[in-house]
């Protein structure tokens, strides 16, 4: 990262150090079964968890969240019908006890899950996980004095579990020479596992990289980043353990990066077959269903009492119940046309365009203030809950509290973000320089600072029509004060709350679309391209404005394509914030709010509710503008 944005990550300094580590492990010819819930277990099957969380270390450094950790993933799988065996600040021998307790356990057919957190380190080729008394004074006194992780799985795998997950939460820095947090490693990173058939490992930070414990001073959650957002995918219903993991490394590595952090959790699988935690859905994940499944039947029921309607809510309602239905195309293009007959457009030289007021337009309305300015879309007044519930899967802090916003007058937003073309028609007529100071981008496994990159350039073929990227908040309001200056209209970038209203359209689900979002729907890092495996369904760049269905306000892309820079100032959460929709100027103004996802956005990311913020160029930023009376 370079000098001149230190300054504007200061909220970095004094971060502790953490790391982990995610494996699962199967006798290799022992069959594959689900983690499901209790009532959904053969009544023999036998569900054991071991958590060890080592704070009070006497001969190196002690920590402070080990045990809040354990203690919060215990409590989780609690949850699952797991017999919780809990300890805290073991040594040696106690350590050796325990995991011999868990192994007889689950011996033979049982479901198990062991979690650590604690010091740990990797000297030549092996990992080890360090009790409280270890008293090493050189690297070479480890393999005496520590558990040995790779023992560890060997023992698993000879007790022939049915399924074993083993979660190592460590850090990154060695403390024997340097008291400097928790560690897993003689040199920075863990060593690739050796593991049996059967076996996939997760780590939470890649090699050379440090896991955050913390995303800034402020940060009060009592658990290390991996570990808070491990337990949070836990709690997602009806996921396959591949897909949680998936998720969990492209979240922990979206809220790193939003504080300027890289930390990719890196995957190394050899398992086969489907894991649950809970449940697996009845239809199958992408929409296939089985012949004859009464889903079906339902389907077409529903979709036969509503394909004629002429009500947009109607057909929504079906999106929602079959997001990934037989008939979500017809449905998508059906809304489409009911919209595009029921929008008046204002072309320019009418008199929307030569200067009638929003509050006269009718809303729904299109227009535009000049040639080649953005089409505009007149937002009704009204009033919506801001931020999402508790029981909203991916739900975050930040997102709260829920509370209520009124607009007691229409506004305009744009109808698409703004495209290449109109950001360069600015450049061009303003005059205007964006600085020549490179622009963060995806390499295909890492986010890194590009000086060559800029918004010409992204790293990645554009039409004229995409979304302009790798602009900061300050190119963005220079956009929307050129506009004003340009039309005499008031111009400027979407509030936060402006945005979350106009992008929800009068809903109230995680998604303008319903209860989920496909890939059919938005241009986002789907699911199934969490995994490195090239062939994976992941376009990798921008598209086209306008490329997928409108939200039921007549707005595109809310959901994915690129962030959007919005006026706010960053605040850590809802309290103190403004009532009326309008911008919040105090806070951490350094940061700026972004809004919707990005095409290297997982799905959680392209919630209505999910706020994100930064002050740097990065070729997932674009914006969208407003405009008021």
């Amino acid at each position: 990262m370079n000098r001149s944005l230190t300054g504007l990550l200061w909220w970095r300094a004094g971060v502790a150090l953490c790391a982990a580590a995610v494996a699962f492990s199967a006798a290799a010819q022992a069959p594959r079964r689900g983690l499901v819930p209790t009532q959904n277990l053969p009544a023999s099957e036998t569900r054991v968890a071991l958590v060890i969380g080592n704070d009070r270390y006497q001969g190196v450094a002690p920590l402070e969240r080990a045990a809040a950790d354990a203690k919060a993933v215990g409590a989780e799988l609690g949850r699952y019908g797991f017999r919780v065996l809990s300890h805290a600040n073991l040594n040696r021998r106690e350590m050796n006890r325990a995991i011999g307790e868990f192994v007889e356990a689950v011996g033979g057919g049982g479901v198990g899950v062991l979690f650590f957190a604690g010091h740990g380190v990797q000297i030549g080729g092996a990992n080890f996980l360090l009790p409280i008394d270890i008293q090493a004074k050189s690297q070479d006194d480890i393999a005496d004095e520590a558990i040995e992780l790779g023992r560890v799985m060997e023992r698993l795998a000879q007790a022939r579990a049915k399924f074993t997950l083993l979660v190592v939460d460590a850090c990154r820095d060695n403390p024997l020479p340097k008291a400097a947090g928790r560690s897993l490693g003689g040199s920075r990173g863990l060593t690739i596992p050796q593991a049996p058939d059967g076996l996939m490992v997760v780590y939470s930070a890649g090699i050379n990289e440090q896991a955050l414990d913390r995303l800034s001073p402020e940060d009060r959650d009592p658990n290390g980043l991996f570990t808070r957002e491990f337990v949070k995918q836990l709690r997602v219903p009806g996921m396959r353990v591949d897909e949680m993991v998936r998720r969990l490394r492209t979240s922990v590595r979206e809220k790193a990066r939003s504080v300027g952090h890289t930390q990719n959790p890196a995957i190394y699988d050899q398992s086969s077959g489907d894991f649950y935690f809970s449940a697996p859905p009845v239809q199958a994940a992408r929409g296939e269903r089985a012949a004859g499944d009464a889903s079906s039947a339902n389907e077409r029921v529903f979709w036969d009492s509503i394909k004629d309607s002429r009500n947009p809510e109607e057909l929504r309602a079906y999106l929602s119940q079959y997001p990934n239905g037989v008939f979500v195309l017809l449905a998508q293009a059906r809304i489409k046309s009911l919209q595009s007959s029921q929008v008046a457009v204002a072309s320019p030289g009418t008199d929307a365009a030569r200067g009638a007021t929003l509050a006269a337009m009718t809303p729904g309305s299109v227009f535009r203030d000049c040639e080649g300015c953005p089409q505009m879309v007149v937002i009704p007044a009204g009033s919506f809950v801001m931020g999402s519930p508790d029981a909203e899967a991916g739900h975050m802090q930040r997102e709260g509290p829920w509370h209520p916003v009124i607009f007691a007058r229409q506004f305009a937003a744009g109808r698409y973000e703004v495209t290449r073309a109109q950001f360069a028609r600015f450049v061009q007529e303003s005059g205007h320089t964006v600085a020549a100071d490179g622009c963060y981008v995806w390499t295909g496994s890492d986010v890194n600072h590009d000086p060559s990159r800029d918004w010409r350039n992204p790293g990645f073929s554009q039409t004229e029509n995409d979304p302009v990227v790798c602009v900061s908040w300050g190119d963005a309001k220079a956009y929307a004060d050129w506009l004003a200056r340009k039309t005499g209209k008031n111009y400027r970038l979407l509030t936060e709350a402006e945005w979350e209203y106009a992008a929800r359209g009068g809903t109230s689900a995680p998604f303008a679309t319903g209860a989920r979002i496909a890939p059919a729907q938005a241009n986002f890092r789907s699911i199934e391209s969490y995994s490195d495996n090239a062939s994976a369904p992941h376009r990798g760049k921008t598209v086209a404005a306008g490329s997928y269905a409108p939200n039921s306000f007549g707005l595109y892309d809310v959901h994915g394509n690129a962030w959007e820079w919005t006026e706010d100032c960053w605040n850590e959460n809802y309290r103190g914030a403004p009532a009326d929709g309008g911008a919040w100027s105090s806070g951490v103004c350094m940061l700026r709010v972004l809004r919707g996802g990005s095409w290297n956005s997982s799905p959680d990311h392209l919630r209505s509710a999910f706020r994100h913020f930064s002050a740097l160029r990065a070729d997932t930023y674009g914006f969208r503008v407003a405009r008021r009376d």
